[in-house]
């Protein structure tokens, strides 16, 4: 709960202003170009919590978790200004999945196939509701699950 409480404001309270205004501004986060700056913004805001938790003692899977948000902002950024839009919902999903596959808390078959039914709704919602593209969906859970497994392995092993 601690690291929760000192974590969760420093990375969402800039990204949910930063909407608000932009908001304001007849800009929205449905429009591609709008999230440039919330991306930015969501990156310094995970730097800041991953230095702040590293010089406060944090746990492993706390720092490998923040790093890997770190790896992954820039890449969705990328896919999404240059290539297409990715799910980020997907990633988020697949990603989560893919960690907590890697701690370990998914020890048995059926919690496994709960996370990978999660996901596939995910997917199955962003491309039914007519949000993304099937491609777009199986980038965002490259994207996301990717990210841990280049991360994971270089902060929890280390």
């Amino acid at each position: 709960m601690r690291w929760g409480a000192i974590t969760l404001p420093i990375i969402l309270l800039p990204g949910i202003l930063l909407v608000a205004y932009l908001r304001t501004r007849g800009r929205h986060t449905y429009q591609r170009r709008t999230r440039t700056p919330l991306y930015i913004t969501a990156w310094c805001s995970v730097a800041t919590a991953a230095a702040l938790t590293a010089a406060m003692g944090a746990p492993r899977t706390l720092t490998a978790c923040l790093l890997t948000l770190a790896l992954w902002l820039p890449i969705q950024l990328l896919f999404n200004t240059y290539v297409t839009k990715i799910s980020t919902h997907a990633g988020v999903a697949a990603g989560c999945m893919t960690g907590l596959f890697a701690l370990g808390k998914l020890p048995t078959l059926p919690l496994q196939l709960i996370a990978l039914g999660i996901v596939v709704l995910v997917a199955w919602a962003r491309v039914s509701d007519q949000n993304h593209t099937l491609q777009q969906v199986l980038l965002g859970i490259l994207v996301g699950a990717g990210s841990v497994l280049l991360v994971f392995p270089l902060v929890l092993d280390g």
